[in-house]
């Protein structure tokens, strides 16, 4: 299996696994990789953490993505064209709610099992706002109405709190990321900023 291999501007090292069968597919699904890590790495206040990254097609893979230190795991659906790109079947999101875990969940993670909503919230929460830095604004509220619908919904099913081991992931995902956007939005962006940056020092 060949794979593109680039730099992103802050010198990260990437490796993007492909299928040589459709190399017209490489560009739209690995679109944004590079600017996603340098997007990360100064939102956060840590520089990425590790010496390159990977990113891995798999078949039959039983959900969207899986990240590891320094490499993710996608399944190859998400192998498009440009159309689908179009289409919104593209990969940019789950692209960045996997590059966000490693911060959160290899750099920083939770000590039980019960704390896994953590790392889920906060790469359910980036990736909204590297939609923002990518797109527009309006991309970025449509993002977080999304996240807080789904956990509205969730509520009405039942009051279980966030960390409850049968809460189900719309909490451990767009609830805890709405939390979050709420959280910056009454403390200022940069205040956010920096308490973030703290958690890793």
């Amino acid at each position: 299996m060949p794979f593109k291999k680039s730099k992103s501007k802050e010198g990260i090292e990437h490796q993007f696994w492909y299928y040589p069968e459709h190399p017209e597919r490489l560009e739209p699904t690995s679109r944004y990789s590079e600017e996603i890590l340098d997007f990360l790495a100064e939102e956060i206040g840590i520089p990425y953490p590790w010496g390159t990254y990977s990113q891995v097609m798999v078949q039959d893979f039983l959900y969207g993505a899986m990240e590891n230190t320094s490499a993710t795991v996608f399944g190859d659906f998400f192998w498009i064209d440009d159309r689908a790109y179009l289409l919104n079947r593209n990969y940019v999101s789950v692209n960045a709610h996997e590059a966000t875990h490693q911060w959160f969940g290899d750099l920083i993670t939770g000590r039980k099992d019960n704390e896994q909503w953590l790392q889920e919230s906060f790469a359910t929460f980036y990736p909204g706002l590297v939609e923002g830095k990518l797109f527009s604004e309006d991309h970025m509220a449509w993002y977080f109405r999304n996240n807080m619908n789904g956990a509205i919904a969730a509520g009405r099913e039942n009051s279980l709190p966030v960390r409850h081991s049968q809460s189900g992931s719309s909490r451990h995902y767009p609830k805890g990321a709405s939390v979050l956007y709420m959280l910056q939005h009454q403390v200022g962006r940069e205040n956010f900023r920096r308490a973030i940056t703290a958690l890793f020092q």
